[in-house]
């Protein structure tokens, strides 16, 4: 039979090609991922600057409504008007020192003329206040707004409070001796029954404001974040200030001088009502990454005309987005070093696996090849003690016959144990009976020891009564004493007394010494009482515990006796049952032949099964060749499993036919009928 020689490559090869094209094409869809990423993080980076932005100016409105209440605060303070003027100027001190952000609070009357200004600045440090104490803004912008109560509309929120855009306050930098920027804010002042009697005004540093820069940019310096270019433009156009890296210090804001006041190129583009329309004209400049904010809301009036202008350049957003470039490189890098290390592992593992499972299958086809061949061996076996079978069948008939005899004679004499056994338990249970009585009469002893205890106990109260008369006595005895000295203390008329009282002296010795005598009887009348009970408790509890024993051996006798008899009445049962039994037996024999011809036709059926698998283990033993030789590489020869069986070479099996000659004819024996060892038939099968 010719055979097809195949060649097949390493198992391990074939895993790690798979792998490592599965890794590169990982690698690809990670390159594209980072192509996105890179496209994407611009935008991704401008929408987080825009935020920023947002978040300053919902900060700064915030805050310039807190600067709106807190002029009308300060002018329900009583103290600010107080006829004292050192308590007036110590009131806006305390204020000017808590808040840290106002420069001046001025306060008027009705005319317009200062009655109150601070004299410290928000450090405590002392300026120069006489310059400005005695102005009058009657004329005042400010002054004739609270007066009159014409404020600026603003939201619902904002009412009762003049305020003005950051300038340049001229009180401000006359007080302090240099430039002051800020905010003024300026409310009426009631009286407790609701007349106006004066004006209050604050001016706020535009520091307010610039914090609110500087707190944000900190946040975003302290989580790595970008900060944009952020220009701060009155409705004029004009910078009010310009925060970026270079301008917030570590100890805060500081303005660049050269750009206050200045007019922005950016402020042109911010009159654009439209975004596309502001996006075309930014395109037009080197600042297309910019957006504007106007700073206006519910706690901002939009009557400041303030814009916040953020711009950042496409370097800017690229670096703030480099890190995240360079994990996500490193992170896919780490990926497929991983994929790579774990393909090699995994490889070796299932390789080392799947060699594991053939090595097993191997063994377990030897191991099954041995029991094959042992169920071969054992098949042969049972066909040839089935063989034997009938011979011990004709050999059990005889003995059946042999041990039916004996039964006849134990039965016989199991009647005659039956008659002795009975009257054995008669005997037995007379003796219970007098050992019972003989137990309640030595109760009834025990019972009359008990009248001796009560009798004792009499005699120990006689004899603490005894004790008593002892006591009686000593105290008589002890009067008579007495009286004997109170007669002679009363000389020839006590005389007749003290002859009674040595009378009773004798008496009671008489009856002292009666009383030892008495004592003395009934001490040994009570030792003589206790040694008769000890006597007779003792002699009592043993022929008590005598009588109970003999009761207790009498019941187990009488027990035991029955017992036997029992177990005599099952033997007698149980012998005429083994008659019956054995005569059922003999019958069984013919139906043990059947079933033996039966076993030797199953018998030789597991002897063919047993050919088929041998011939499909030889099967499985090309496959796991063929398996070893799929994981190790190298030639197999191509063979179906029908040429593998054919090129087994069976032996021949033994058939029913060629051990049906060699079985004994069993003969069968009826129910009566005995046979013994010179029986042809039993010499036939032995």
């Amino acid at each position: 039979m010719s055979k097809t020689q195949t060649y097949h490559v390493k198992l391990s090869w074939q895993i790690s090609a798979a792998l490592f094209g599965s890794m590169l094409l990982v690698l690809g869809v990670g390159f594209f991922a980072v192509l996105n990423l890179y496209r994407g993080l611009e935008a991704k980076q401008l929408e987080a600057v825009r935020g920023k932005s947002e978040s300053v100016v919902s900060m700064v409105a915030a805050q310039f409504f807190e600067r709106y209440g807190d002029v009308q605060a300060f002018a329900t303070n009583p103290n600010i008007v107080h006829p004292d003027p050192q308590v007036r100027i110590q009131a806006l001190n305390t204020y000017i020192r808590l808040y840290g952000i106002y420069d001046l609070i001025i306060v008027t009357d009705l005319l317009g003329q200062t009655i109150a200004v601070n004299n410290q600045g928000p450090t405590g440090k002392a300026i120069d206040h006489a310059a400005i104490k005695g102005n009058s803004y009657h004329d005042a912008e400010w002054f004739l707004a609270a007066i009159k109560g014409e404020f600026p509309k603003t939201s619902p929120a904002l009412s009762g409070s003049y305020f003005s855009s950051v300038t340049e306050d001229a009180v401000s930098s006359l007080a302090y001796g240099e430039k002051r920027n800020g905010n003024i804010f300026s409310a009426p002042i009631f009286d407790a029954a609701g007349n106006k009697i004066g004006v209050v005004s604050t001016r706020a540093n535009a520091a307010w404001i610039e914090n609110q820069f500087v707190q944000v940019f900190r946040v975003a310096e302290g989580n790595g974040e970008l900060f944009p270019k952020m220009t701060w433009l009155n409705s004029a156009g004009e910078v009010l200030g310009t925060f970026h890296q270079e301008t917030i210090k570590k100890d805060g804001y500081q303005a660049p001088a050269q750009d206050l006041g200045k007019e922005s190129p950016l402020a042109a583009i911010a009159q654009f009502k439209s975004a596309q329309q502001q996006k075309s004209a930014l395109q037009q400049t080197d600042a297309h990454n910019a957006w504007f904010v106007p700073l206006a809301g519910e706690q901002l009036p939009s009557a400041l005309g303030w814009v916040l202008a953020a711009e950042a350049s496409d370097t800017q957003l690229l670096a703030s987005a480099k890190s995240e470039i360079e994990f996500l490189a490193w992170t896919m890098g780490g990926v497929f070093c991983l994929c790579g290390f774990l393909a090699v592992v995994f490889n070796r593992r299932v390789n080392k696996q799947i060699t594991l499972v053939s090595q097993s299958l191997k063994t377990v086809n030897l191991q099954n090849q041995g029991l094959v061949q042992k169920l071969d061996s054992s098949t042969n076996e049972i066909a040839q003690s089935v063989t034997e079978q009938a011979a011990a069948i004709q050999e059990s008939v005889s003995a059946l016959s042999e041990i039916n005899s004996m039964v006849l004679m134990t039965s016989e004499n199991a009647k005659k144990a039956t008659e002795c056994s009975t009257e054995s338990t008669q005997l037995v249970l007379q003796g219970r009976d007098k050992m019972t009585k003989m137990s309640e009469a030595m109760l009834t002893l025990q019972n009359s020891n008990k009248d001796l205890q009560g009798i004792m106990t009499i005699i120990n109260q006689v004899y603490e009564k005894t004790t008593l008369i002892h006591d009686i006595v000593f105290k008589t005895q002890l009067l008579s004493f007495n009286a004997s000295i109170e007669a002679a203390r009363a000389g020839q008329h006590g005389r007749g007394f003290a002859i009674v009282a040595e009378e009773v002296g004798g008496l009671a010795r008489l009856s002292g010494e009666a009383a030892k005598e008495i004592e003395a009887l009934l001490k040994d009348s009570q030792n003589r009482v206790g040694v008769s009970l000890e006597g007779i408790e003792a002699k009592v509890r043993d022929g008590n515990m005598i009588a109970q024993d003999a009761v207790v051996t009498f019941n187990y006798l009488a027990e035991n006796v029955e017992a036997i008899d029992e177990q005599i009445k099952g033997i007698s049962e149980a012998t005429a049952q083994q008659h019956l039994g054995i005569n059922q037996t003999q019958t069984a024999m013919v139906q043990l032949d059947a079933s033996a011809k039966k076993s030797d036709e199953v018998s030789h059926t597991l002897i063919k099964l047993i050919e088929s698998f041998k011939q499909k283990m030889c099967v499985m033993d090309h496959s796991v060749a063929k398996l070893e030789t799929m994981v190790s590489g190298g030639t197999s020869s191509e063979m179906t499993a029908k040429e593998v069986v054919e090129s087994f070479q069976a032996p021949e099996p033994v058939t029913a036919e060629s051990t049906e000659a060699s079985r004994p004819q069993l003969k069968v024996v009826a129910a009566s009928e005995d046979i013994t060892a010179d029986d042809p038939s039993f010499k036939s099968a032995s």
